[in-house]
């Protein structure tokens, strides 16, 4: 019997310990600016694509962006109100104008349904036009034009799929107390990468054409990496690559040029590779080999240092990344 309560005891203590292990690390990025991070459930992603239903284990995902749906929107309803707009008078055409301005994004794709439609026509004297209303909800909602009405799974390192992932909301667990956040209300979902995947050497690409420190529109490479104060950050990398913005001169991560060696200077050379720990932190070299203690604490972003950005940069670079906590 005492074997059997012992086994038991056993199961119970693994069991337990497996439930805790089986948590991801998430950063919300919500519709309104706000940033929440903290623990939840989540150890797979089901994925509905148009080739199939796929699960992807939460911690091969980098990030999940919403895409803008209509759901909850009755199309004739909007339509009417539209039309109004579109084609009545000027009072009519103000009042349903303002009845739109507050509504909430998932208008938005059945808008741009509307004014795309070839049988739309533009009204140049109307002040309360379809085009403005867009424009104004594009802005409130912080929305390029172009945005996606689908959902965009981002995994491994340059890796993405289109599809929905269905959920109503998801509960994170922060430091300030357990957040429920409805699905409305998420822009972007990021998975951290936890400590037991964090101490070991990750690979990255580092894309000449993308990731360039220049470039405003992710030239930044967000690699998940956790990164705390104190810890042992290893940086190498190596390959080349090719500058259009700077005559086609070939670059290795040190600031060497057409294979000589880089200059003396100091600061940040022409394709040196460069990181920051935090959005907003500070850009520090890396070269093609950097070894240090952390100085803060944050997530790790990588890229390629160049003060001008050409679209036309050929090559890249690979960079292991190491974080550890032993001296």
């Amino acid at each position: 019997m005492k074997h059997v309560i012992a086994n038991l005891l056993l199961i119970l203590i693994m069991t337990v310990s497996t439930m805790a292990q089986e948590r991801s690390l998430v950063t919300l990025n919500m519709k309104n600016g706000d940033v929440l991070t903290g623990y939840t459930s989540i150890v797979k992603i089901p994925f509905a694509t148009d080739y199939g239903n796929l699960a992807f284990p939460a911690k091969e995902v980098r990030k999940i962006v919403l895409g803008v749906s209509s759901e909850g929107v009755d199309r004739d309803v909007l339509y009417e109100q539209l039309d109004k707009i579109q084609f009545g008078a000027l009072e009519e055409s103000e009042r349903a104008f303002d009845r739109l301005v507050e509504k909430d994004e998932n208008i938005l794709p059945m808008l741009r349904d509307y004014i795309e439609s070839p049988d739309y026509e533009k009204k140049l004297y109307n002040p309360f036009n379809i085009e403005l209303l867009y424009q104004i909800l594009l802005e409130k909602y912080d929305l390029e034009s172009d945005f996606s009405e689908r959902d965009i799974i981002h995994f491994g390192e340059e890796h993405s799929v289109v599809g929905e992932y269905k959920f109503e909301s998801i509960t994170v667990d922060s430091k300030y107390g357990e957040f429920t956040v409805p699905r409305s209300s998420v822009g972007v979902i990021e998975i951290v990468l936890q400590e037991d995947e964090m101490y070991r050497t990750k690979t990255f690409k580092l894309l000449a054409d993308q990731h360039i420190s220049a470039n405003r529109s992710n030239g930044w490479l967000k690699t998940g990496v956790l990164v705390k104060k104190g810890d042992n950050l290893t940086i190498n990398a190596t390959g080349e690559i090719v500058l259009e913005s700077l005559d086609g001169n070939t670059y290795t991560a040190d600031g060497g040029v057409n294979g000589s060696k880089p200059p003396s200077e100091k600061g940040p050379l022409f394709g040196n590779v460069v990181f920051k720990i935090g959005e907003k932190g500070p850009t520090r070299i890396a070269g093609n080999l950097y070894k240090a203690k952390s100085e803060a604490t944050g997530i790790l972003y990588l890229s390629i240092y160049e003060s001008v950005y050409n679209s036309g940069n050929k090559g890249n670079y690979e960079v292991k990344l190491k974080v550890n906590q032993l001296d």
